[in-house]
């Protein structure tokens, strides 16, 4: 599927054309509750993870707004050139991840660290050589990765209760 570096999708215009085909209620809902559970949720953990790392409120609005304005806007760029639903936003147990590390790391270095790791997803995801990455990791490594950031919280939570 893949000519050059870059994997080929049908491309803006054909994604515009095809967009008010696509608008109904089984996807105007979905998206509305992807959305609220993205607003809802994971704000709160991020807002207390700039609390613990000392962050200004400055700091902290400016970190929300570049998560969710960037991503939302690349989100639906890809989302019209692939004419598929590409998720850029963050995960959970990567935000858990960044908490454990900002309490290590300085804010330069943390930013300096997201945005070297953010150019490597994107080299190997434009290049589709994460499909070689996939296939070669397995998924019980994957989910014991996921497990191990987020064993500190699950026995915070069982101690405070």
């Amino acid at each position: 599927m893949a000519k050059g570096l870059i994997e080929r999708g049908p491309g803006i215009r054909d994604g515009l054309k095809a967009l008010p085909h696509s608008i109904n209620i089984n996807n105007v809902t979905a998206a509305l509750i992807a959305t609220v559970f993205s607003l809802s949720g994971p704000i709160i953990l991020l807002i207390n993870i700039a609390n613990e790392a000392r962050l200004s409120d400055q700091q902290t609005v400016t970190w929300l707004m570049s998560i969710y304005l960037i991503s939302g806007a690349l989100m639906v760029f890809l989302a019209l050139y692939y004419r598929q639903p590409i998720a850029i936003a963050f995960s959970l147990p990567g935000i858990i991840v960044v908490g454990n590390l900002m309490k290590i790391f300085s804010l330069n270095q943390m930013v300096g660290g997201y945005v070297f790791a953010g150019v490597i997803l994107l080299f190997l995801g434009v290049t589709g050589l994460i499909k070689t990455v996939v296939k070669y990791l397995p998924l019980p490594i994957i989910m014991g990765m996921i497990a191990g950031a987020l064993f500190g919280y699950a026995m915070g939570i069982v101690t405070s209760v």
